[in-house]
């Protein structure tokens, strides 16, 4: 699954070694399909309305861009 925060879904983005965009939103819609006609998954997101609402988190990107109303989530 990917994460589709437009931080992380930029083409020009790359998580783990590997671009992500279209290719990943796609793979992703396939795999859902499947999960839904033949078992079950789940979903869950992170956000914070601000800096000081977020627990510790050791992923520099949670604690730095993904605030609601940063440019990048608009």
């Amino acid at each position: 699954m990917v994460d589709f925060q437009f931080g992380i879904s930029r083409p020009i983005v790359y998580a783990w070694g590997v671009a992500t965009g279209s290719a990943g939103r796609e793979n992703s819609a396939r795999l859902l399909e499947v999960a839904r006609e033949n078992g079950s998954y789940a979903t869950c997101y992170t956000g914070y309305n601000s800096k000081r609402d977020m627990p510790y988190w050791k992923i520099t990107a949670v604690m730095e861009d993904l605030i609601e109303g940063e440019a990048e989530q608009a």
